[in-house]
């Protein structure tokens, strides 16, 4: 009975260290087959993927797989059972090698296996199945929106800095018609461009006059 067997490999010899004796002569053959297991990747067969309870189906198929350990990609080309799936190249080496499927994925930079990125998106936003959406590089200017004044008179050529409340701003374009009456006390000077009138005064590009209290 022998317990090891003796593998020749060119000028050394291999030995594998059996668990019991199985060989009765020198001269028995043998066959070495890879045990499937419960480990996070199963791989009996060079271009499958198989995973004991993984519960896979014909959905699967076009997944992107990645070997976490290899950092190698392949595609599901084919669904076999619920535990086993074929894919489009030789992808795992080993049994329990780690692995990363992806439903969506560039499917341009698959064929070269070119590193790939993933975006989370806020789904407050309405990104759905279908929606078109844009992409921007970075982000420009940040603040706070600005309060829209009451009763507001808007000027971007003006400097109202000089301004205080309770001048008087007049509507020289419209001076006896609507709105009436159409001069309003200042209530406040948001910015050196805006003024908020204690009553609606202006329509969009009417001439303005400011008249001071001192």
């Amino acid at each position: 009975m022998f317990l090891r067997l003796l593998l020749a490999a060119g000028a050394g010899v291999n030995e594998l260290q059996l668990s019991s004796s199985i060989f009765s002569s020198t001269s028995d053959g043998y066959a070495v087959y890879n045990r499937l297991s419960t480990a996070t990747s199963q791989s009996f067969l060079g271009n499958h993927l198989t995973r004991a309870g993984a519960g896979w189906g014909a959905g699967q198929v076009g997944y992107l797989v990645n070997n976490t350990v290899w950092s190698t990609f392949g595609t599901v080309s084919n669904w076999v059972t619920s535990t086993d799936l074929l894919l489009n190249t030789t992808l795992f080496t080993a049994i329990g090698e780690n692995y990363t499927m992806y439903s969506d994925y560039c499917s341009t930079h698959v064929p070269s296996l070119q590193p790939f990125g993933s975006i989370t998106a806020d789904w407050g936003i309405n990104i759905t199945a279908a929606n078109t959406f844009n992409l921007y590089h970075y982000r420009g200017h940040t603040g706070t929106a600005t309060v829209l004044p009451a009763n507001p008179l808007f000027a971007n050529a003006a400097n109202f800095a000089g301004v205080v409340a309770n001048d008087l701003a007049f509507n020289f374009t419209s001076p006896f018609g609507a709105p009436n009456p159409n001069y309003g006390p200042v209530v406040s000077i948001p910015n050196s461009s805006a003024l908020s009138l204690a009553n609606a005064v202006f329509a969009d590009a009417q001439i303005f006059y400011i008249f001071v209290s001192n």
